[in-house]
C-alpha cells in the first residue's frame, strides 16, 4: 500500500475515534439541556399559575383601593399649623380661599409625627376664613389630654374622610364624656364618704374616750369621774367603793359576832351571879323585869 494511503487510513481511524468521543459528549450535553428545558418548562408552568393568582389579587387590591379612595379627597392639604389658644382648641393654618376652602367648612386634621406618621386629631370648623390663613375651632369637646396633645407643626388636612372615622371619634368622645361625668360623680361620692369616715372616726374616738378616757375629756375637779376619766374609771371607782363597803360590812359582821359572843358570856355570867345570891335576892331579882 502506498504510504499516503496508510496515512489516510490512520487519519480516518483517528477521525472516527474523535467523532465517537465528540458524539458521546454531544449526547451528554444534549441530555443536560433536555433536563434543563424540562425543568424550565415545569418552573414556567408553576410560575405562570402563581403569576395568574398574583395578577388577580393585584386587580382585586386595585379595585378595593379605588373604592376606598372614593371616601377620601384625592389631594390632602398640607400647611403649617399654629396652636393659638390650647384651652379653646383654636388654631390657625396657612390655608384659605386660595386652596378652595369655604366659610364654616369642616376640615379633618392629622398631625404629622417626627417619623412622618399621621395622628388623627379630630374635625375642626372654619371660624375665620382668609385668603391664605384660616382660623379653626374644634367641633368636639376638649379634654385635658386633648389640650396637652395640641402642638404647632406641619399638619395634614382633608376635606373628606371615611364616615367611620368621625363616627368612631364621636363615639369615643361621648364615651369619654360619660366616663368624665362618672368620674366626677364617684370622686364626689368618695369625698363624701371620706368626710363621713372622718366624722365617724371622730365620733368613735370620742366614744372611746368616754369609755376608757382620753386627752379631750374635761379635767375640772368638780366634774364626776365618768366625765373626767371615762366610764371604765368610774366603774372601777364604784367597784372599789363596793369592795370597801363589802370589807366594812364584813368587819361590822365580825364586830357584831364578837359583841354577840361577849353579850352571851355576860348573860351567862349574870345568870351565874344571880344563882349565887340568897333566896330573897333571887325573888327580888325574879320580880324585876
Amino acid at each position: 500500500m502506498h504510504t499516503v494511503g496508510k496515512v489516510l487510513i490512520w487519519l480516518v481511524v483517528l477521525a472516527a475515534g474523535a467523532g465517537t468521543v465528540l458524539t458521546a459528549k454531544l449526547i451528554q450535553v444534549r441530555n443536560s439541556h433536555t433536563r434543563k428545558a424540562e425543568k424550565l418548562d415545569a418552573d414556567y408552568a408553576r410560575v405562570s399559575n402563581q403569576l395568574g393568582k398574583a395578577e388577580a389579587e393585584l386587580n382585586s387590591l386595585k379595585a378595593e383601593l379605588a373604592r376606598e379612595l372614593l371616601n377620601w379627597d384625592r389631594a390632602p392639604l398640607q400647611g403649617d399649623t399654629s396652636v393659638i389658644d390650647p384651652r379653646q382648641g383654636r388654631i390657625t393654618v396657612n390655608l384659605g380661599r386660595a386652596n378652595g376652602l369655604k366659610d364654616k367648612q369642616w376640615l379633618y386634621g392629622f398631625e404629622l409625627n417626627a417619623d412622618g406618621q399621621p395622628v388623627y386629631r379630630g374635625a375642626f370648623e372654619i371660624a375665620q376664613l382668609g385668603d391664605n390663613q384660616t382660623a379653626l375651632v374644634p367641633t368636639f369637646r376638649l379634654r385635658a389630654e386633648d389640650i396637652a396633645s395640641l402642638k404647632s407643626g406641619n399638619w395634614r388636612w382633608r376635606t373628606l374622610i371615611p364616615a367611620a372615622f368621625p363616627a368612631r371619634h364621636s363615639d369615643l368622645q361621648l364615651q369619654l364624656v360619660k366616663n368624665d361625668e362618672l368620674l366626677v360623680d364617684r370622686t364626689a361620692n368618695v369625698t363624701e364618704q371620706q368626710k363621713l369616715l372622718k366624722e365617724a372616726t371622730a365620733q368613735l374616738t370620742r366614744r372611746r374616750e368616754e369609755i376608757v378616757g382620753g386627752p379631750s375629756l374635761p379635767k375640772e375637779d368638780f366634774r364626776p369621774t365618768e366625765e373626767k376619766a371615762g366610764l371604765v374609771a368610774a366603774l372601777q371607782e364604784v367597784e372599789e367603793m363596793r369592795n370597801q363597803l363589802l370589807i366594812d360590812v364584813d368587819q361590822l359582821r365580825q364586830q357584831l359576832r364578837q359583841v354577840s359572843s361577849e353579850l352571851g358570856k355576860t348573860q351567862e355570867e349574870n345568870v351565874s351571879l344571880v344563882n349565887r345570891l340568897p333566896s330573897a335576892a333571887k325573888e327580888t331579882a325574879s320580880r324585876q323585869p
